[in-house]
């Protein structure tokens, strides 16, 4: 995956890991995501082969490599876009296969795609919550819980205010 889109990935190491509250890293918790053996191919190239990844709880960790490595595909499997050929994904140490991003969303893992283009003509709320729309009990778009939401998030991050009606152009 590292290499190229058929080479069988770098041994493996961990990374440390902090427990989350600025604390030492914590080397005997267990795995908040494994990922054993996952292929993935497509016509003509097979995108991932026999990957391997260890995830720590409160770790922050880099994927990199070449174009066409497999690093957006080894996420799209983690995100429920595609399944993997074959292979093993863990979740606090339960096999999971999530068959949609829905599902994935569900057991809390969401992805933010690299191809990331924002809508000018809508607000910055509606941006963020695009195809994750809050619905109201008519399930039509709620427009006003999408900007509490957003507050929220922003709060949360810590940033500067933005004004409601602010469009993302």
């Amino acid at each position: 995956m590292f290499g190229s889109a058929t080479a069988n990935p770098p041994a493996q190491r961990d990374l440390p890991s902090g427990d989350g509250d600025g604390g030492a890293p914590d080397a005997q918790a267990p795995y908040l995501l494994e990922i054993s053996h996952v292929t993935k191919g497509f016509p003509g190239v097979v995108a991932l082969n026999d990957v391997q990844l260890r995830v720590r709880p409160g770790s922050v960790l880099a994927l990199m490599g070449e174009n066409g490595a497999g690093k957006s595909t080894l996420m799209k499997i983690i995100a429920g876009i595609y399944q993997p050929d074959a292979g093993e994904i863990r979740l606090r140490g339960k096999p999971v296969r999530f068959e949609t991003p829905l599902s994935a969303l569900q057991a809390g893992i969401a992805m933010i795609h690299q191809e990331l283009n924002l809508m000018p003509f809508m607000s910055i709320a509606e941006n963020i919550w695009i195809g994750r729309e809050q619905l109201n009990g008519l399930h039509m778009v709620d427009h006003r819980e999408m900007h509490r939401c957003t507050a929220e998030l922003r709060s949360a991050c810590a940033s500067t205010s933005i004004p409601r009606n602010w469009s993302a152009r």
